[in-house]
Order: structure tokens, then C-alpha cells, then sequence
């Protein structure tokens, strides 16, 4: 049987509007036009953007991970 250590290993690092600003070193304005324009796949949770760290990664590697932020409701 997996402990949740193992569990939780399966699960991606999720990223605050803060600290993906910070990673790609741009200002939070501009991280949020890109969420918009469908650059970098964000995730909206109630009035929050959460990011994934594959998909920010991914957006490093000039990957086109979606066409536009995801919606949850909240």
C-alpha cells in the first residue's frame, strides 16, 4: 500500500501569480496578458490564478500549452 508521501509524488507543483512572476523574472501584469492571450495556461480558482509548474516550463520551452486560462468556479 503507497503512504501519502508516495501519493503526493504524483501531484505537480502548483505556483502562485507571485512566484511565477518572480521565475521568469517579468511583472504581474504582463504574466497575466499572457495568461489571457493563451501563452501560458493558467488556472482560475474562485479570484485566484494558479499556475502549474509543467506548464510554465513548458511556455520556457516555447510549448503552446492551451488557448486560453482555465476557469474554476469559487
Amino acid at each position: 500500500m503507497a503512504t501519502i508521501n508516495e501519493k503526493m509524488n504524483h501531484f505537480q507543483k502548483i505556483l502562485t501569480v507571485a512566484e511565477v512572476s518572480q521565475y521568469l523574472k517579468i511583472p504581474i501584469s504582463t504574466l497575466y496578458e499572457l495568461t489571457r492571450k493563451g501563452k501560458i495556461r493558467g488556472i482560475k480558482i474562485g479570484r485566484h490564478w494558479r499556475y502549474l509548474e509543467n506548464d510554465v516550463l513548458d511556455f520556457l520551452k516555447g510549448k503552446s500549452t492551451c488557448t486560453c486560462g482555465m476557469r474554476l468556479a469559487g
